[in-house]
């Protein structure tokens, strides 16, 4: 039998759920210790509604930090955040979980592509290609590319986590339904 709603799949969650517990009750460790411990430390201020933190292949000296709302990606560089974005996304759409959502640099460093998805001002998302110009730490503005439109009914559940694949290389693009609570559209 196929489910055909949530209250239908709700035994197999709870069963899911109770076996997860129970493997981790029987580790030697369960859930009371990380190995090493997890800490958190600061390391730069300034930033408006951080979403994303990524990094280009090949370069340990930079990462660059999507702000949602402001559409700007920032530049850390040798942990100091520069005061000019890399690139600035504007006419998105900002209300609740809309703006710039995910950033992706292309896996091989000689490819000077780069990969963002943002809901824009008619909340569609938009998946965007750009490039890097010479200077790494500026994008080529001009260069923006949309390779995919999503319409997206509602101001929720818009997602837009971006990732190169480990062994294929395939962009992949996790994002929400589009849609409100109760998914009234």
């Amino acid at each position: 039998m196929v489910p055909h709603s949530l209250a239908d799949l709700l035994p197999q969650l709870r069963l899911t759920f109770s076996l997860v517990l129970v493997l981790l009750s029987l580790s030697p460790r369960g859930l009371a210790a990380a190995d090493p411990p997890l800490t958190t430390e600061r390391i730069v201020a300034g930033l408006a509604r951080p979403v994303g933190l990524t990094h280009r292949s090949g370069d340990a000296s930079r990462l660059y930090v999507i702000e949602q709302h402001s559409g700007d990606i920032r530049v850390i560089r040798d942990g100091i955040l520069l005061s000019d974005p890399f690139l600035s996304i504007g006419g998105l759409s900002t209300g609740s979980e809309q703006g710039l959502l995910g950033l992706a640099f292309h896996p091989d460093s000689a490819d000077d592509r780069f990969f963002v998805y943002f809901t824009r001002g008619d909340r569609a998302g938009v998946l965007r290609s750009y490039r890097i110009s010479p200077d790494p730490d500026l994008a080529v503005t001009g260069s923006g590319e949309d390779l995919l439109v999503i319409p997206q009914p509602q101001s929720n559940h818009n997602g837009g986590w971006l990732a190169f694949g480990p062994t294929d290389d395939l962009l992949y693009l996790g994002l929400g339904d589009g849609g409100g609570g109760g998914d009234d559209d």
